[in-house]
């Protein structure tokens, strides 16, 4: 993915070396040797034990205990991406290519990690959805009124900060200038080379496919559906939304798409994408299985001919 946004070759070594200092520095393997004792520890096995014997609040405690160890794995995590954007600056400072840009490319992740799915226009659906064999129905699109709901009723269990195994990319950038105080002067003029730029074409033709091998299946098929939109190669994307309709229909039909569909989250999500969840969650099973086939067959019929 990073093919897709990134401008030169100085910003993908850059990223290179961090993910080289993560290597050097061992950090998947001094976790993984942190987690064997902890977990086959006496004190660990007492804990559990305890937990078990307990006649009230059991679900509680051991919700307790899984917490403080997902937080605490979590804390150590973002401590590594720090230490690595330390050494990752210092390996790519001591190359050809351009320091500068070590913070370039992390400025740039910022920018495309908080981009919300957004830009499907509503006629869309009705474009590919009237199909012969199952006529376009307006309730598909019809979503409650989340105007009046009260988000203070809403607790969360876990913190999503604290689970997060990355700081914050402005975090991260702060502490390499405090760090590294000449990364504040230095300025590269971002140059893209013809190169680079084959590469991010073929980046882009792989945002779907890479999605949907995630089983990102709702989030593939919104891109997929945004592609058509745009006439980015139709044909290539309908044979995607075929696909993905394909895997959330069996997700539908075991009762596990929550799995590979989110939930209608109406203060984090953009209107458009909200617009999609709820078509999706609108439809019945039948009516996901004749889409499903409709663009699967379709695509078999045209690779024929």
């Amino acid at each position: 993915g990073m093919y897709y946004y990134l401008e030169n070759k100085s910003q993908i070594a850059g990223v290179m070396a961090h993910e080289l200092s993560h290597k050097l520095l061992e950090h998947a393997l001094k976790r993984q040797k942190e987690q064997i004792p902890a977990k086959l520890s006496k004190s660990s096995k007492e804990t559990l034990k305890n937990v078990k014997k307990q006649r009230y609040n059991r679900k509680a405690a051991a919700f307790e205990l899984l917490k403080h160890k997902l937080y605490a794995n979590s804390e150590k995590r973002r401590h590594d991406e720090y230490e690595a954007d330390s050494l990752g600056y210092m390996l790519l400072k001591n190359t050809s290519f351009h320091p500068h840009d070590y913070i370039n490319a992390l400025q740039l992740y910022n920018k495309y990690d908080t981009i919300k799915p957004k830009g499907l226009d509503v006629e869309i659906y009705r474009q590919l959805f009237d199909l012969k064999e199952q006529a376009f129905k307006d309730e598909w699109l019809k979503g409650e009124d989340y105007s009046q709901y009260n988000y203070n009723l809403y607790e969360e269990r876990l913190s999503e900060d604290s689970l997060s195994t990355h700081p914050e990319n402005t975090d991260r950038i702060e502490r390499l200038y405090t760090l590294f105080p000449e990364l504040k002067q230095e300025k590269q003029l971002t140059k893209q080379s013809g190169e680079l730029k084959k590469l991010e074409e073929t980046a882009a033709y792989e945002i779907v496919p890479n999605l949907f091998q995630m089983e990102e299946y709702g989030i593939s098929l919104y891109n997929s559906m945004l592609f058509i939109q745009n006439n980015k190669d139709p044909t290539f994307y309908k044979k995607w939304l075929g696909q993905n309709f394909q895997k959330i229909y069996e997700a539908r039909k075991a009762y596990k798409l929550n799995k590979y569909l989110a939930q209608i989250v109406p203060n984090e999500q953009s209107e458009s994408y909200r617009q999609f969840l709820t078509f999706m969650w609108n439809l019945k099973l039948d009516e996901l299985k004749i889409i499903a086939d409709y663009y699967t067959v379709n695509d078999k019929v045209s690779r024929v001919e």
